[in-house]
Formats: C-alpha cells, structure tokens, sequence
C-alpha cells in the first residue's frame, strides 16, 4: 500500500519545496483584505466517511486583475494540510472570475463543523509577485 502512496508524497514533498524556493526567492507581500486577489468560495468534507481521515475540497476564485500563475494553500487544522493546485502555471493560469478547486484526504485530521480554521494562501501572479495571507474558513 505504501508503494501507491510514494508518488502522492513525493509530488507533496516537490510541491512543498518549490512552493518553500518560490517564497524565498521572489519579492513575497502580506496584504490588505482589499488587495486580496482569491475568494475562498467553499471549504467542505466529501464523499462517504474515510478511516484515514476526511476527504476535503476547497474552491477558490481569482477576484483580482492579474492572472495568477501558481496557488497553494495550507489549511491549519491539528496538522497543517497542503493544498497544491496543480493545474495552475504559467502555460495555464488562473484568469479573473475564474474558479479552480482542490481535493485531499486529511490523513489522521479531524476537525469541528463550528469551528473556524486558518487558511493560509500562497499565490504568485503573473508579474512575478508573491502574496501570502490568511482567511478564516469553516469546514461544511
């Protein structure tokens, strides 16, 4: 089972130090809630109960005037929980008014459907600058 898993954590591991390299390397901004190019439209479990752990999806929406190139988020709950959305790039941007989503099983994660959790998000637009902020969210 473990051998299944090897590309899902090494591609995780990939995302994670690109995503580390990208910050370190580029100009990265913390911003205002009103420079806050991505809307989280819904952050929610799926699918029937999983013994490893919920499966969650999150969808977001580029509400900015630039493109946005790559997007990540980290979702804080006992663990933090990496997001890679993977069909966003510089050949496959992410336009205004666009939504894309992201789905992952919480391994070992449970959370309170009360409760609001931190959200970080980690977005490079087209012009080469890096945003990271954080929204609350609630998990349905």
């Amino acid at each position: 089972m473990l051998n299944n898993q090897l590309p899902k954590y090494i591609i995780l591991l990939l995302s994670c130090s690109i995503l580390s390299f990208s910050i370190a390397c580029n100009n990265v901004s913390t911003t205002s809630k009103s420079q806050q190019p991505v809307e989280v439209i819904s952050v929610k479990s799926i699918g029937e109960s999983n013994p490893g752990g919920p499966t969650v999806e999150i969808i977001l929406k580029n509400i900015g005037d630039e493109p946005i190139v790559s997007l990540n988020t980290i979702l804080k709950l006992d663990k933090a929980y990496v997001f890679n959305f993977s069909g966003i790039s510089y050949s496959s941007p992410l336009l205004h008014g666009e939504s894309s989503g992201e789905t992952r099983i919480l391994i070992g994660g449970g959370y309170a459907s009360d409760t609001l959790y931190p959200l970080e998000i980690v977005l490079i637009l087209q012009d080469g600058t890096t945003l990271l902020y954080t929204k609350k969210v609630q998990i349905e």
